[in-house]
């Protein structure tokens, strides 16, 4: 029961198997557990500094909690040598009940054995390995801790004493956010925001699966998934103002010119007029040729008229035409753009999923 009250501590304090983030609510029962009875408990309370463990906040008790976790690691492989080759453990010789005590057990020991990879990485209680490490969390990311699969991830993305190779930490990384891991579904997110070479599935940059992660990182109540969510909207709400006032003032400017060659067509027709009608006057022996050039003046402009307005109709069909093509253009325009001036210009960069508050 301990073993099982500090795994739900762990999962809200670290936004872990789809639990929502809630570190006082983590810290709670990480103490509780640890006043119950749990080891691995008590070593992570002497990690960070809480309740009774002997230590206070402002003073860890580092070399205590490497002791702790060191020897439930040991003792992690008496327990795991009851398993068969495939992986199932025996139960032919214990009751239901045990082997779900057991099977509870061995996942407290998986959590210390990630804890000792991070330990071993940052010199808590022993000195820096780097070596030992990659092998402490590649033991534990065997067993599906999704939390050291996101350490290891971080480790191959770096090369860190290790060859660097970005489809192995892609791959772990997506391991880890399928487990539920909030900091593992947000670095997916930043992954597909440039692309992985080497993976087909994320080859190119995917704007739709960088938000889909970030979404559910969100869900989880994970900050920077939030952030990245309320900084896109942003983002595209001014790209979609910009892009409404440049289309207005491409309409604007279509009316000034329908206007001006409207106001020039008047003009052309009133000369015409007062020419005819010069013309009628100075022709004092001639008034039915007069009329007759005065009937077809006003013909010539009832037609000019009917030409203007199918004109208009025509220079109106091809401005919604071209108003639709620079739509069209607009849209792809910021897709692309979503992808290029993303905050993260480079592959992985991402966080790299540290226990909280260290």
């Amino acid at each position: 029961m301990a073993e099982k009250m500090f795994q739900e501590g762990w999962d809200h304090l670290m936004g872990d198997h789809f639990q929502t983030i809630d570190r006082q609510a983590g810290q709670a029962l990480i103490i509780r557990a640890m006043l119950n009875g749990s080891t691995v408990a008590k070593g992570f309370c002497a990690f960070r500094g809480w309740g009774s463990s002997g230590s206070d906040s402002k003073n860890p008790n580092h070399a205590e909690a490497y002791a702790i976790f060191s020897g439930v690691s040991k003792g992690f492989t008496n327990l795991n040598n009851t398993n068969n080759s495939d992986g199932l453990t025996h139960t032919s010789s214990m009751s239901q009940q045990s082997s779900k005590s057991m099977s509870v057990e061995l996942n407290a020991s998986v959590n210390a054995l990630a804890m000792m990879g991070y330990f071993c990485r940052n010199g808590y209680g022993t000195e820096v390995n780097m070596g030992d490490s990659i092998r402490w969390f590649a033991n534990a990311a065997k067993k599906k801790h999704s939390w050291a699969m996101a350490m290891l991830a971080f480790c191959y993305q770096e090369g860190d004493e290790i060859m660097r190779d970005e489809v192995k930490a892609y791959k772990l990384y997506k391991k880890s956010a399928e487990l539920g891991y909030a900091k593992a579904m947000f670095n997916m997110g930043e992954i597909c925001l440039v692309g992985v070479r080497g993976v087909t599935e994320a080859e190119d940059p995917d704007h739709d699966k960088a938000m889909h992660w970030f979404k559910k990182a969100a869900l989880q109540k994970y900050a920077k998934a939030e952030e990245r969510l309320v900084e896109y909207e942003k983002k595209q709400s001014g790209r979609l103002r910009r892009a409404l006032r440049s289309l207005s003032r491409g309409k604007s400017r279509e009316r000034g010119k329908s206007r001006e060659r409207g106001r020039s067509g008047g003009s052309s027709d009133a000369s015409r007029t007062s020419r005819t009608s010069r013309t009628s006057g100075s022709n004092k022996s001639g008034e039915g040729i007069g009329v007759s050039l005065a009937v077809a003046g006003g013909e010539i402009g009832v037609n000019l008229a009917a030409a203007e307005a199918k004109t208009k109709r025509e220079e109106g069909g091809a401005a919604k035409a071209t108003l639709e093509k620079k739509l069209v253009i607009i849209a792809a325009m910021m897709r692309v753009s979503l992808a290029l001036t993303s905050p993260c210009q480079k592959v992985f960069r991402v966080d790299r999923g540290v226990v909280d508050g260290d």
